[in-house]
């Protein structure tokens, strides 16, 4: 699975459907963008990717 969060994992796994593997999904950082990242990171949950952030 292809996500930063979590959470979709967790209710995949709640409907019986395992995760075998999460991975990151990277859009790549630019200062245009990097508001919407945090905002994902802190209030949803959302695990960061370094190379994500400028």
């Amino acid at each position: 699975m292809l996500t930063n969060n979590p959470a979709k994992v967790r209710n995949l796994e709640s409907g019986r459907i395992p995760a075998v593997r999460q991975a990151p999904l990277t859009v790549g950082g630019a200062p245009t963008n990097h508001r919407n990242l945090t905002t994902e990171q802190h209030h949803m949950g959302q695990l960061p990717d370094e190379r994500e952030m400028p």
